[in-house]
């Protein structure tokens, strides 16, 4: 099967700024140096942590036996995609082996992987992207999952059946490695775009429901927006919810959504979604903004209570390790655990200058998480000022088990509605 290629397709306007996007990258002071170890010290709890409770040693890697038949769920593969991201070596050959086979064994049936969820598709295509593989060429079968569960969606099963959801991690995934759309494709980049933009709530986020706008799903539409957040390309779109026709520019739209995010802040600092003030919430939102390429700890809009988000979100962390779902039932949670390691991931990889957790064709340091913020003593990261220096140059010239809680607005729990 041939395999489509990287970085064309895109149009121009379009192309230029996810270039900018892959790029920028912050350079980080003391401050933000000592920030991020933190957040970063507080990820190798989580995992040790998760070992804990599969009985897995700590110095031996997380993933291997029974830990392994959880390939292909939502809280397994985030786990593998962040640690993955982080550049740990916990058993991550086993781990992509076993979800290859995954993939596999469920394409021998009628449904493939799920008949519903296209965010199956592109969880599995993340996660196995960034554990090495190629997701336009899995296994033996070579199996495209960007053309099966993305651009060619539309021709067996509506991308967004699920709701927008659907849409905004294909966006997500097609961008991930700015992967061409074929001519005879069901649905181009554009299109995604436009029919992300036509489902905005009545208040200006995003929700499954399509009524009031939810914080978790406005933060991922956020990071579906991110690569084009200096566009000035317009689309006209008439919306599911309200009928109206609007004009939307996409850098104004990105702007909008981070300033409808900043205004569901509660005084305390966290956010609510489903009546709970979750750390999922929180979690999302940093995701979101570490996406952008803006450093979540220094953001003025989001500070509350005398705490940065980070603090917020290590606030949740319990004395074993894991994070708990909401500070009243002081419990480690699966699921939260797992948005909370995603989300230090994504924030320590905007503060080394690695730009966005979401893209694979960034350009940043070679240098991993493990190496930058696990010496004892950091002096610095000089190799991401030189890549900081090179970004200007770039851009100029070219004008990112396990178990389930109810209630959490994750991924998972969104597939289910």
């Amino acid at each position: 099967m041939k395999k489509n290629k990287k970085k064309k397709g895109i149009g121009i306007l379009l192309a230029g700024t996810i270039l900018a996007w892959n790029l920028t990258a912050g350079v980080q002071g003391e401050d933000g140096l000592e920030k991020a170890r933190e957040a970063y010290q507080a990820g190798q709890e989580i995992l040790k942590w998760e070992k804990e409770g599969m009985g897995i040693k700590e110095t031996d890697p997380l993933f291997q036996g029974d830990y392994l038949e959880a390939a292909g769920t939502s809280t397994a593969d985030w786990i593998a995609f962040s640690v993955a991201r982080m550049g740990l070596d916990e058993g991550m050959e086993n781990y992509r082996n076993r979800l290859t086979d995954y993939v596999e064994e469920k394409y021998k049936t009628e449904t493939k992987l799920s008949p519903n969820k296209a965010t199956e598709w592109h969880r599995i295509s993340l996660t196995l992207e960034a554990l090495g593989t190629d997701p336009q060429d899995v296994g033996q079968s070579h199996i495209n999952l960007i053309a099966d569960g993305v651009y060619n969606r539309d021709k067996t099963t509506a991308l967004d059946q699920q709701g927008v959801n659907g849409l905004i991690w294909g966006l997500i995934a097609l961008d991930s490695g700015q992967y061409e759309t074929p001519d005879d494709a069901s649905a181009h980049r554009e299109q995604l775009i436009e029919r992300i933009l036509e489902q905005r709530t009545e208040d200006g986020g995003f929700s499954v429901t399509g009524r009031e706008g939810d914080v978790d799903l406005t933060a991922m539409a956020l990071c579906a927006l991110a690569p084009y957040q200096d566009s000035k390309q317009e689309f006209t779109v008439t919306n599911v919810n309200t009928g109206e026709t609007t004009t939307e520019v996409l850098s104004e739209t990105v702007e909008e959504l981070k300033n409808w995010l900043a205004s569901c802040q509660n005084e305390s600092g966290t956010f609510t979604s489903s009546g709970v003030e979750s750390l999922e919430s929180t979690a999302q939102v940093i995701i979101a903004l570490s996406v952008l390429g803006e450093d979540a700890a220094q953001e003025e809009a989001f500070y509350k209570d005398g705490k940065d988000l980070i603090e917020i979100l290590l606030s949740y962390q319990m004395k074993d390790g894991g994070f708990c779902h909401d500070l009243e039932k002081k419990e480690s949670d699966e699921m939260a655990s797992q948005q909370a390691l995603l989300a230090i991931t994504a924030y320590c990889r905007a503060q080394s200058g690695m730009g966005s957790v979401f893209s694979f064709t960034d350009g940043g340091t070679e240098e991993t998480l493990a190496e930058i913020y696990g010496r004892e003593e950091t002096q610095g990261i000089p190799a991401v000022a030189a890549i900081a220096a090179g970004v200007v140059i770039i851009v100029a010239a070219a004008v990112v088990v396990i178990k389930k809680r109810k209630g959490n607005k994750t991924e998972e729990w969104i597939e289910e509605e």
